[in-house]
């Protein structure tokens, strides 16, 4: 199986073919193991060696100190503790790990020299990866040193600054095209993070091509473009869809009753109610416990080959006062058990 780096779904393999090894560790940093064959002082980090991203299938020991780790889901850089003093603390990671696809960009900004690409010198690959850590770490590059980026440097700072300052505008979160030219954009509060806050202030609006295609009207930023902000001195017509009418709740049911049962029934409803249910989700539970706890929402029969019929009771695997849904589980029961439930059937 091919490997990819971890938040990439295609493309990003690190070798051509399965089960071949790779001359190529980390891509998107853009260090390479060929030709590099010294251990370092990290060399007990070896193929096999616990990595905070699983179990190491390759370990290149490219310079004393430094050993660039893969894993079947991605990989990573390890500094010896005396190379990692040298990162700046406002950089530093303290476990002397760094991930492949951004973190891999402070090694290898202060240990060039030893972590360039064979066709480039340190200063080539020292300004490659400085422009790395100023995208992706433009606040601690900043602390560490002493200075402060301007616009159009940092991606990152771009992004933040630019909704730092659009925090109360209503953004585009999501668009489709519509008929007649228009757009039909979902905009929010503020945005939408990746936690998917300010939903509550959402809706939808039908915007002109012509102006959702208008950078001008995004207030760009640097090399930050920016998403689309509603103007306020406009008219949008909104179609914010009718929110959908909540389902009403099932109907619990915790009767048990097998006083009216023969004593043959009796016994073998007792010992149903004592059978263990274990389910994906919550914990395991005598049907008693189900029933009483008012996990039965129904019951139900059907014929099966030979014409044997079978019982099952509805078991609603929420709690009380969450949303309904679907039954999932169909408890299979006995007759005299489905009997003592005290259950509307169907």
């Amino acid at each position: 199986m091919k490997r990819q780096p971890k938040g990439i779904s295609t493309g990003g393999q690190f070798a051509p073919d399965v089960n071949q090894e790779s001359t190529l560790v980390l891509d998107d940093a853009g260090l390479y193991c060929m030709g590099y064959h010294v251990a370092g002082n990290v060399s007990n980090v070896q193929v096999g060696s616990r990595t905070p991203w699983g179990t190491a299938d390759s370990a290149h020991h490219i310079a004393p100190g430094i050993v660039i780790v893969g894993t079947p889901g991605h990989g990573g850089v390890k500094l010896s503790l005396e190379r990692n003093k040298k990162i700046p603390p406002a950089l530093r990671n303290a476990s002397g790990w760094y991930e492949e696809d951004c973190e891999a960009y402070i090694p290898m900004m202060i240990h060039a020299g030893d972590m360039k690409r064979p066709s480039e010198s340190a200063d080539e690959a020292y300004k490659r990866a400085e422009l790395g850590v100023i995208n992706w770490f433009p606040e601690g590059y900043e602390r560490a040193f002493n200075t402060v980026l301007p616009i159009g440097a940092s991606s990152q700072k771009d992004q933040k600054t630019w909704n730092s300052l659009h925090a109360d505008d209503e953004i585009a979160v999501s668009a489709i095209s519509s008929e007649g030219g228009m757009v039909k954009v979902d905009v929010c509060r503020g945005g939408r993070g990746d936690r998917g806050e300010n939903l509550d202030s959402s809706r939808t609006i039908l915007v002109s091509k012509s102006d959702y295609d208008n950078l001008d009207l995004r207030q760009p930023l640097g090399k930050h473009g920016g998403s689309f902000i509603v103007d306020q001195t406009k008219h949008y017509v909104d179609v914010t869809p009718p929110a959908p009418v909540p389902k009403a709740p099932l109907l619990r049911f915790r009767g048990i009753d097998t006083s009216r049962l023969g004593v043959d029934a009796r016994f073998r409803a007792e010992r149903d109610l004592r059978k263990v249910f274990n389910f994906q989700y919550g914990p395991s539970r005598t049907l008693r416990e189900i029933v009483e706890s008012g996990g039965v929402t129904g019951k139900s029969s059907m014929l099966v080959g030979g014409g044997r019929r079978m019982y099952y009771l509805r078991h609603a695997v929420e709690a009380e006062g969450q949303s309904p849904t679907a039954s999932p589980y169909a408890l299979e029961v006995s007759k005299a058990a489905w009997d003592a439930v005290d259950a509307p059937a169907s």
